[in-house]
């Protein structure tokens, strides 16, 4: 078996093929799946001449299959699809490629799995938008520089502050633990208003403060409603900031409706 620099495709060098399918296996192992999700495994295949290969998906110790299939390969390089659904959590399952009980060698390529179902956590990560909840999964900071009292009132979060502090993170509130997946579009809205008018920052950044969304706005007395776009570069967790430091005088920041979900087509 050897993957050649020119050509980037596995090859499987079948010198002697045994009497099973399984008598020769190529094997992923700790391939973590989730339960009830549903996933897509794709990959390109040929064949020094036609012969049937089986695709297996097992959990960790090869006694519980969740997927077979029989694949007929021919010379030319073809596209495979299998779509499966896992019944119960897999954390370590294995991909087996069984290419046993017949000569000649094998080829394989752009070898992928995905979920293409999403659960209702992934589908709206954000909790208790609507404050409806009163604090519950919010938490504020307020830097030494600044001085501030975060609230509840009417099912809204309500930031009364008397001094903003020298930085734009002197005074925050956020939502820590929003897992986020690569590849999806999110939206992202609130309503805000302020009795001063003043910008604020909101942003999304996972722990090493990389920012995956961020944009500036301007609140003023009358709410108003903002609504973003963005598509995630690469599966975490990230917190959304609501960045409210770095004002001239006392005033009172009010915020409810916030919603951060998947972009429905």
């Amino acid at each position: 078996m050897n993957v050649a620099a020119e050509e980037r495709e596995l090859h499987l060098n079948i010198q002697k093929e045994g009497s099973k399918t399984d008598d020769i296996v190529i094997k992923q192992s700790g391939i973590p799946l989730k339960e009830s999700a549903e996933y897509e495994l794709s990959f390109d295949a040929r064949a020094q001449h036609p012969k049937e290969i089986e695709v297996e998906v097992v959990n960790e110790d090869g006694s519980k299959s969740y997927s077979s299939t029989t694949i007929s390969l021919t010379e030319d390089m073809l596209n495979q699809r299998i779509t499966f659904k896992i019944p119960e959590e897999e954390p370590k399952a294995q991909l087996l490629f069984k290419a046993g009980g017949k000569s000649g060698d094998i080829y394989l390529d752009n070898v992928k799995m995905i979920q293409t179902s999403i659960d209702e956590e992934d589908l709206n990560p954000l909790k208790n938008g609507d404050f409806s909840s009163g604090l519950d999964y919010w938490e504020e900071y307020i830097h030494f520089d600044a001085q501030a009292q975060v609230t509840d009132n009417n099912e809204r979060i309500n930031i009364d502050i008397q001094e903003a502090g020298n930085e734009p993170w002197s005074v925050l509130v956020e939502q820590k633990g929003l897992q986020l997946k690569k590849g999806y579009t999110y939206v992202l809205s609130f309503e805000a208003n302020s009795t001063q008018d003043r910008d604020i920052e909101i942003t999304l950044e996972n722990a090493e403060y990389q920012r995956f969304f961020e944009d500036k706005v301007s609140l003023k007395e009358e709410e108003q409603r903002f609504e973003y776009e963005f598509e995630m570069p690469a599966d975490d967790q990230v917190s959304l900031k609501f960045l409210m430091g770095q004002a001239e005088s006392q005033h009172k920041i009010s915020i409810d409706n916030v919603i951060l979900k998947v972009k429905n087509d």
